[in-house]
């Protein structure tokens, strides 16, 4: 019975996250925000919620190792396996402003909490610091927003190289099973 609660609830995540990128494609147009600030701020921390649940959870129940290591291991997976898969079945380009602003800020920020965990330990001033410095992060995401729509420029969506004729052999091995890994292509905003 545990597998497949498992399985449907793997089917209802995966398709829940096509439905959330939709919705944020759409609210992107709507709001005429550039979809890199939708994705950094709205889909970052959609996705994040779940791995958000579980951290505290596994806090409040005095599990403190699995609520970093939660962290830690969703941070490599990230940068190592999701941004991988998503070269390697179609390569991509990047805004410049996630590589001027956002990149130089992910960084800064794992270096803060390599700072903070020295000791050891985590309280809740820098429990405090850390939520501060997202409120501070989205901030700055609004206010460029405003600022780029009232510029009036374009709502722009990532630059994606155009579509082989033909798949690549990779991309043809993985639809197998789409569903699995539409998640993790990356889709325009």
């Amino acid at each position: 019975m545990e597998y497949v609660l498992l399985l449907v609830g793997f089917v209802l995540l995966v398709k829940g996250a096509d439905f959330f990128v939709e919705g944020s494609s759409s609210l992107a147009k709507i709001l005429k925000v550039p979809s890199v600030i939708i994705g950094l701020t709205i889909v970052a921390m959609g996705t994040s919620a779940p791995e958000a649940s579980v951290s505290i959870n596994a806090a409040l129940g005095g599990s403190n190792d699995i609520a970093i290591s939660n962290v830690v291991g969703s941070n490599i997976f990230n940068g190592l396996v999701v941004v991988g898969i998503c070269a390697f079945l179609s390569g991509f380009q990047t805004n410049a402003e996630i590589l001027k602003r956002d990149m130089p800020v992910n960084i800064l920020v794992t270096l803060i909490l390599c700072l903070m965990f020295l000791d050891g330990t985590l309280g809740r001033v820098e429990g405090f610091l850390l939520l501060a410095g997202m409120v501070l992060y989205i901030t700055c995401m609004i206010r460029s927003a405003l600022r780029n729509r009232e510029e009036g420029e374009v709502c722009t969506v990532l630059p994606l190289p155009k579509r082989r004729t033909t798949p690549r052999p990779a991309a043809r091995w993985f639809r197998c099973c789409p569903s699995v890994f539409r998640a993790a292509t990356p889709r325009r905003l």
